[in-house]
């Protein structure tokens, strides 16, 4: 079965949010819902497909400040993992500080948690990856092996681990406990919250930090 993934790059922080779909589907799963419902409005009018469920990797403003403005026009659910509900408080402050608007606080309809994520034809596992976020996850498709790293693992770096709540020991760890073991790491395409795409078999062997 093919799949699409479109890559829909918003916001003054140049986040990438992800929409997979079916190919020939009408609706599909927009992942990291970025920080500009305006741009994002107008990446996703050039698809034919809508979401259906909307998914964050984590709490931090510029992957979650569109999520409500999304929700309300496309009616549409959004989960994100319970763990990161505090980000939720600050989400407006933050959002304004960096110049990026005041983004609404969302309304989560799931909380997700480590399982087998299932709507509009895609199956996604849910993946439990602390350390940028207490409740950092991470999105592995298998059937098109391609694995949504948010900030927790980026081409060539990880996410960062300075922020209150962070804990570099925790991202390592995460990384080599849920990514790494993952079979045939060069057929993974990895799609981060931020900058170019990569394959996991060239981060196990490269990326600096995680020699």
């Amino acid at each position: 079965m093919p799949y699409r993934i479109h890559t829909l790059v918003n916001g003054s922080l140049e986040q990438n949010c992800y929409f997979i779909h079916v190919e020939g589907a009408s609706e599909g799963i927009l992942i990291d819902p970025g920080s500009s419902p305006e741009d994002l409005r107008r990446g996703l009018d050039k698809i034919p497909a809508r979401p259906a469920l909307m998914i964050a990797t984590h709490g931090h403003f510029d992957h979650i400040g569109a999520v409500q403005d999304l929700a309300e026009a496309y009616h549409c659910p959004f989960g994100m993992s319970r763990l990161d509900e505090g980000l939720l408080d600050t989400l407006a402050d933050t959002s304004a500080f960096y110049g990026l608007g005041d983004a609404r606080r969302p309304t989560v309809d799931l909380w997700l948690e480590p399982s087998l994520l299932e709507k509009a034809g895609i199956h996604l596992r849910v993946l439990a990856t602390p350390g940028h976020t207490p409740g950092g996850l991470c999105f592995w498709h298998e059937a098109s092996r391609s694995l949504f790293s948010g900030d927790t693992l980026f081409a060539g770096s990880i996410g960062r681990s300075d922020f209150e709540g962070s804990s570099h020991e925790q991202l390592i760890a995460s990384i080599r406990r849920e990514l790494f073991v993952l079979q045939d790491p060069d057929t993974i395409k990895v799609y981060p919250g931020h900058g170019e795409s990569t394959t996991l078999g060239k981060e196990k062997r490269h990326n600096p930090f995680l020699q």
